[in-house]
């Protein structure tokens, strides 16, 4: 099995820890530390395989996982849009949106630009649905 590099950052942010708590473990010797190639300070999943999570993340099918696909299309509505940052994700991540709801004029006009195809409705205070 190929070893993965984690940096301190890293696996403290997959375990929900500090960063100091992380580098505490590697400064005592509870998990060794290492340099990857670009001279980055971190740790080697071979040498955290007693850590649930990591050992978990090892030993899944992530190059499966990848490859699935929906089997539809999902759709998604969306209220309080901003200029779009949740849209694009979701947008990337294979949904097609019904409908994008904002109240900013500015807001709304950035989508309008960015994505033509949307379909983008201003409502302005004390505008009601019909």
């Amino acid at each position: 099995m190929e070893s993965t590099f984690y940096s301190v950052n890293t696996l403290a942010d997959i375990l929900g820890t500090s960063v100091a708590t992380v580098q505490k473990w590697g400064d005592s010797g509870v998990y060794p530390l290492q340099k990857d190639e670009k001279g980055r300070v971190g740790f080697m999943s071979q040498d955290l395989m007693q850590i649930d999570a990591i050992r978990d993340m090892n030993n899944g099918e992530w190059n499966k996982e990848l490859k699935s696909r929906p089997n539809r299309v999902f759709t998604s509505v969306e209220l309080f849009a901003g200029a779009g940052g949740l849209a694009l994700g979701l947008d990337m991540a294979g949904f097609r949106h019904v409908l994008l709801n904002e109240f900013d004029e500015q807001a709304c006009n950035t989508l309008r630009v960015n994505k033509p195809n949307w379909n983008v409705l201003e409502m302005c205070c004390g505008t009601t649905f019909p």
